[in-house]
């Protein structure tokens, strides 16, 4: 099992910051998403890997497992590279993403054993993939292909983070299915693609297994990492090869990306609204509004907004537009 929790939550922003990105903030109260996240992991098994930036030890030291610090974030592709040099060729890798919201656990837990006797028993980068129910704009997407076996389907192609109109044609289509950036492969097939999608990254990578458990390895991922490219996964491996397949998937989901993904989760009153904090409000519907001052804040007159406000800075935005602040940030 491999965690991965490099990013820096830019759409979160201003409580998710370079400091204390959203994987290690507690949004939901009883544990920060890192620790519901290594909590399903130990589901599948106890032999787990956390990739995680080093500046952000100290909140993953409680959890037992065997830590991989990268000195500069290079985005997923990079952290799966490095993670696949612990691992033996005939170990079977799987991907979580730590921002992840899953509250049925049995039912993920299914589909992550049927995804690992898959991927045992042929040569097939696996990805899961959760039935969209309205058109989102913030999540990649998965155009199914032919069904290969009970459950199992090829990929015909990714697809990148749509428009609006788009995004109902793919709803409205019905063979799209959200990209849950969970991936499920054996460590000898994701090197395959490595090496021959990404050969000369990899190659760099794997110059660090040597050094692996000496007291300089983080300095020596830092002198790689300065080298190579940055890029997701996605781009650099996923939207390349044909040996891709998908598992639709039914168990309750949403990846942490933006503040409409949490205004989805939070419960709501009988405005459709979700506040929190020192907050009046007169004839405002459909909102998210998140007070973390003590600053008293009156909103009059609002609909489909979303206002976040800590002790030094706010954000103000309409829904469906929050996730432009990471252009700013």
């Amino acid at each position: 099992m491999v965690i991965i929790a490099g990013g820096s939550g830019k759409r979160l922003w201003p409580i998710s910051t370079e400091n204390k990105p959203k994987p290690f903030l507690n949004l939901f109260k009883e544990k920060n998403l890192i620790k519901a996240t290594y909590e399903r992991a130990k589901l599948i098994s106890t032999d787990i890997y956390m990739v995680v930036n080093i500046k952000h030890k100290n909140y993953v030291r409680n959890l037992p497992s065997e830590k991989i610090y990268e000195t500069i974030g290079k985005n997923t592709a990079p952290a799966i590279a490095l993670a696949s040099l612990f691992l033996d060729d005939e170990d079977i890798m799987v991907v979580l993403p730590a921002d992840h919201v899953i509250p049925e656990t049995n039912k993920f837990e299914r589909v992550i054993k049927k995804a690992i006797d898959f991927a045992n028993k042929n040569n097939a980068l696996l990805t899961l993939g959760l039935k969209p129910t309205y058109p989102e704009t913030g999540y990649g997407y998965i155009e199914l292909g032919e069904k290969v076996e009970e459950g199992v389907y090829k990929v015909i192609r990714f697809h990148e983070k749509p428009d609006n109109q788009k995004a109902i044609e793919y709803l409205e289509r019905g063979n799209f299915l959200w990209n849950s950036g969970i991936f499920v492969w054996k460590n000898r097939t994701i090197k395959s693609a490595f090496l021959k999608f990404l050969p000369e990254d990899y190659m760099k990578i794997s110059i660090l297994k040597e050094h692996i458990g000496k007291d300089f390895f983080e300095k020596k991922i830092e002198e790689v990492y300065k080298d190579i490219k940055s890029i997701s996964i996605d781009k650099g491996i996923l939207e390349k090869a044909e040996n891709i397949y998908v598992i639709p998937s039914d168990f309750q989901w949403s990846d942490i990306g933006s503040w409409e993904s949490l205004y989805n989760i939070f419960p709501k009153d009988e405005m459709e609204n979700h506040i929190i904090g020192n907050v009046k409000t007169i004839d405002v519907k459909n909102s998210l509004i998140l007070n973390y001052s003590n600053k008293e804040t009156i909103v009059i007159d609002e609909e489909n907004i979303i206002i976040v406000i800590t002790k030094d800075k706010i954000l103000i935005s309409r829904k469906g537009s929050s996730s432009k602040v990471k252009n700013i940030i």
